[in-house]
């Protein structure tokens, strides 16, 4: 378990979560890059919503704008492992274009 965050880690909650399936994910994440996908900066978070991203039918990535063209540690997954970007703020037209344009089944969500 990670005290800071309280979320558990390591390799008995990967295999617990194989037990399981969700309809919908809802995950967070520290950087999403156009390139390198989803980050985390701790890898152990890295691998169990990796393991969600696996689990689930839907998934919705929730970020805030600060988020975006930030690249941290551990790589969680490439772009198109989202269903829905869940984001904050509007993005910007060009960036709006650039993930449609690279990943067209993604719905970008914003308040």
């Amino acid at each position: 378990m990670l005290n800071k965050s309280l979320s558990f880690v390591g390799p008995l909650t990967i295999e617990a979560l194989d037990q399981y399936f969700v309809n919908k994910a809802f995950i967070s994440c520290k950087g999403l890059d156009l390139e390198q996908g989803f980050t985390e900066s701790n890898e152990q978070q890295a691998l169990v919503k990796r393991k969600m991203l696996e689990r689930s039918r839907k998934t919705f990535l929730m970020l805030d704008d600060s988020k975006i063209g930030v690249q941290a540690f551990a790589k969680v997954a490439h772009l198109q492992a989202a269903d829905y970007l869940l984001i904050n703020q509007p993005l910007d037209n060009s960036l709006f274009e650039k993930i449609h344009e690279q990943h067209e089944q993604i719905k970008v969500i914003s308040k």
